[in-house]
């Protein structure tokens, strides 16, 4: 039974750190969310930046991987990644080395 238990908690986890579909579709829908597509802008192609952070109507903050569309609940622990400040001003993380910087690596 054990097994069992830990496979269940572990597809919970999975699910939790899925962004669900329709919030992905409302981020994009809403002007006041970060617009999220499966093709990086131009700007995060030429650059070192891998992740975005988003976030849906309801201020929930998720991430979206530039070159694959992945999005996910947690913060990126690799590659450097594009916040949102409060104030919406747009700043940079790498988690490998914790720099963060205003400009774009």
């Amino acid at each position: 039974a054990a097994p069992a238990v830990a496979a269940a908690a572990q597809a919970a986890q999975n699910a939790q750190n899925a962004v669900p579909a329709a919030q992905a579709t409302q981020a994009t829908q809403s002007a006041e969310t970060a617009t999220v597509s499966s093709t990086p802008a131009p700007a995060a192609q030429s650059s070192k930046v891998r992740w975005e952070e988003c976030i849906t109507e309801n201020k929930e903050r998720y991430y979206h991987e530039l070159a694959t569309g992945h999005t996910q609940w947690a913060m990126p622990i690799e590659g450097w990644v594009e916040l949102v400040a409060d104030d919406g001003a747009k700043y940079y993380w790498d988690p490998s080395t914790n720099v963060t910087q205003w400009e774009s690596p």
